[in-house]
C-alpha cells in the first residue's frame, strides 16, 4: 500500500522555505570595535561576521550607560535593509541613518555599551571611555 503524497509534500515544503529563509549562507553576526575611547573622539568600528572583514549592513547603532542604561545616542538607518558601514564617529550622523537621539555628553570613565544591529544579525561591546 502506498503512503499518502500529502506528508512528503509538505515536507518538502518545510525544506525548501528553511533554505530559502537562511539565504543559504549563515550571518554570523557584526564584529564590532573601538579603536579611539578618548571622550572627544569615540570612534564606533563595525564590520561583516566574526572574521571582522569587510563593512556590515546596519540598521541601528545604539550606545547606553551601563551603570543605569540610560541611552545616550540611537541612530537607525534609513533603509529597511541597512546601510554598509564601516566605522562611526560618536554624535557625527553617517549618510543613509536618521537620529533617533542627539548623542549626549561622554564622560572620561563611563562605561558604554554600543549595540550595532542588522537584517537578523547583531553585535556590541562594552568599552570605557578615557580622557
Amino acid at each position: 500500500m502506498t503512503s499518502p503524497l500529502w506528508p512528503r509534500i509538505v515536507r518538502w515544503l518545510i525544506a525548501v522555505t528553511a533554505i530559502g529563509v537562511g539565504g543559504g549562507c549563515p550571518r554570523l553576526g557584526i564584529c564590532v570595535k573601538s579603536p579611539d575611547q578618548r571622550a572627544s573622539s569615540f570612534v564606533i568600528e563595525v564590520a561583516e561576521g566574526s572574521d571582522c572583514n569587510g563593512p556590515a549592513l546596519v540598521t541601528r547603532v545604539l550606545v547606553r550607560r551601563v551603570s543605569d542604561g540610560i541611552v545616550l545616542w540611537n541612530i537607525g538607518s534609513q533603509s529597511i535593509d541597512g546601510v554598509e558601514l564601516t566605522s562611526v564617529r560618536y554624535g557625527e550622523l553617517p549618510a543613509g541613518f536618521d537620529q533617533g537621539l542627539v548623542a549626549q555628553p561622554l564622560t572620561p570613565g563611563d562605561h558604554v555599551g554600543i549595540s550595532v544591529n542588522g537584517r537578523g544579525t547583531s553585535g556590541g561591546i562594552d568599552v570605557t571611555i578615557t580622557p
